[in-house]
């Protein structure tokens, strides 16, 4: 396995195709940055590959919005519970130092113990309301881990 560190306007269609088709939520915050129109913006990603074949496994990419540095990381469905989403956020807040020194804005539950997992324990979970805006659902303090297993987004205290 192997990392690639670049930005989302340097993809290339198949990368592009990759993630749309196999590593992204259709409803998710971050589906709109691999589409035509964000082509010409430049967001950092980590890319995660196997394979001479340069298949993405995972990624990890984020931009500022409203105030928060707001991150997405996916992995493929055949890979997933082993730490790449972790590692992919790793090294995209090692290359991007907003990412340490700024609030963190995630879009899924999942991403919670990801970002906890990653250092990056200032965050808050956002969920869409009943017309689509995104709406801030909890802020992590701090995770909890159960006996025996890794953190999960159940094991998260919040606060105001």
């Amino acid at each position: 396995m192997r990392a690639e560190i670049t930005e989302t306007k340097l993809l290339t269609p198949d990368e592009r195709d990759q993630i749309v088709e196999r590593l992204t939520k259709p409803d998710g915050q971050f589906v709109r940055v691999f589409g035509e129109d964000y082509k010409d913006k430049s967001l950092p990603i980590v890319l995660l590959r196997e394979g001479d074949d340069d298949r993405i496994l995972a990624w990890a990419a984020s931009e500022t919005w409203q105030g928060y540095e707001a991150i997405e990381a996916f992995t493929d469905k055949d890979h997933r519970r082993r730490g790449l989403a972790v590692t992919a956020t790793v090294i995209l807040s090692v290359v991007q130092e907003e990412l340490l020194a700024n609030p963190i804005a995630v879009f899924s539950p999942e991403m919670i113990p990801v970002v906890i997992r990653a250092g990056l324990v200032n965050a808050t979970l956002f969920s869409r309301d009943g017309e689509g805006n995104w709406q801030p659902l909890a802020h992590v303090k701090s995770i909890q881990e159960p006996s025996g297993g890794p953190p999960s987004a159940l094991g998260v205290l919040v606060g105001d």
